[in-house]
């Protein structure tokens, strides 16, 4: 693996990572500004485009004034549970698991104060931990 940075004084990395943090923080801060302009700008003409296509949402790159501009209208859909656990009840069990998607897991909070250990043994058969790689940054 490269380390362009091998070598260096914790104090340099420091001056780096400060420098650096504060360049991200004031191009997030730019790019969020120019998003919120091309929205105004276009943001109501492209909606009223996907109207017209009878779409809710969607992804279009058009040009504008010689730029390309890639327009998107995302959507959230969330379901009711409570309708959706009467309904799992109601279904038969081969039309319910190709309709509904379920995924079932255990907190870890509540997995932890499990005492009963047969419980614990058969909960610890169904459960696999992935442990990340430690992020290391500097803190004030």
């Amino acid at each position: 693996m490269d380390r362009p940075f091998e070598g260096e004084p914790l104090s340099n990395l420091r001056a780096m990572y400060d420098a650096t943090t504060a360049r991200m923080v004031q191009a997030r801060y730019n790019l969020k500004q120019i998003a919120d302009e091309l929205g105004a700008r276009f943001g109501d003409r492209f909606k009223a485009q996907l109207h017209n296509q009878g779409r809710d949402a969607g992804e279009e790159t058009t040009l504008i004034d010689g730029y390309r501009v890639k327009m998107s209208v995302d959507k959230s859909v969330t379901w009711d549970q409570d309708m959706l656990r009467q309904l799992l009840v109601e279904l038969p069990w081969d039309q319910a698991k190709e309709i509904i998607t379920m995924k079932l897991s255990v907190g870890e909070r509540t997995y932890a104060r499990i005492v009963d250990d047969n419980l614990r043994g058969r909960l610890t058969g169904a459960r696999t931990v992935a442990v990340k790689p430690p992020h290391i940054i500097f803190t004030d």
